[in-house]
């Protein structure tokens, strides 16, 4: 069965001596209006959103009829049955009653995802690397790990509304490496539009990016290029007098 996992916390401490027996179990937090769970136990496939081990708690039958004996009432019982058992947690595989809500699920996740999105006086780690690791070949064969000599690695203070450009700005005064001799990954994908914000590339804080210094490029900037898209035009006649880029 499916109980909160605050509520568990709460049982198993009144358990061991410390504190008061908690209120009767509530499942209702764990409804969507559509009566369906609002949350997944674990996630599908590679992806992890709308997975929330610290919502969820699943407790053998056993001791959840133990539960309502002792409250006198059952709260409304979410079940879990396990089709696989195995120690492995991807290997999981189980239906809930009621079922999951897929559409509340992915309506959560979104929202979830867009206040991740929005951040202020945020923390950005910078790993310097002489190269970015291929990508795994998508057949079954392992790939082989790549050497990868690690260099320096930095924290700089971005808002999502920082675009690429004003992220390399902010390296060149920790590292003196000129933004056009940056070359910045997210993962494997190479951040080449420098009036990109972090926002729109869906980069959350404390997101640890590549660097490749490629010292054959001009250390040369066209600072225009380093503000949005849409300040863009304003800045290019009249100057960057006020702008973000006067900061430095």
């Amino acid at each position: 069965y499916i109980i909160p996992h605050a509520w568990g916390v709460g049982w198993m401490g009144y358990m061991g001596g410390d504190g008061d027996a908690p209120s009767n179990i509530t499942v209702d937090e764990l409804l969507c209006e559509h009566k369906r769970l609002r949350y997944r136990i674990k996630p599908r496939g590679v992806d992890s959103s709308g997975t929330d081990p610290e919502i969820l708690a699943l407790v053998p039958e056993y001791e959840f009829e133990a539960l309502v004996e002792r409250y006198g009432s059952s709260p409304g019982a979410i079940s879990a049955e396990i089709h696989k058992d195995s120690l492995e947690w991807e290997d999981l595989a189980y239906t809930t009653s009621p079922p999951e809500c897929e559409e509340c699920i992915n309506n959560r996740v979104k929202i979830e995802k867009q206040a991740r999105l929005f951040y202020t006086d945020a923390i950005l780690y910078i790993q310097e690397v002489t190269k970015i690791p291929d990508a795994p070949s998508g057949t079954k064969r392992r790939p082989r790990r790549k050497r990868v000599r690690t260099l320096s690695r930095l924290e700089i203070v971005v808002s999502s509304r920082d675009t690429v450009g004003m992220a390399k700005m902010k390296i060149l005064e920790q590292n003196d490496i000129a933004p056009g001799q940056q070359l910045l990954y997210l993962g494997e994908k190479l951040l080449d539009d420098n009036g990109q914000t972090l926002e729109e590339l869906e980069i959350e804080q404390e997101t640890t990016l590549h660097l490749k210094v490629d010292s054959t490029k001009s250390e040369d900037c066209n600072y225009a290029a380093l503000l949005p898209h849409e300040e863009r035009a304003g800045r290019t006649e009249g100057g960057f007098g006020g702008s973000v880029l006067t900061s430095w």
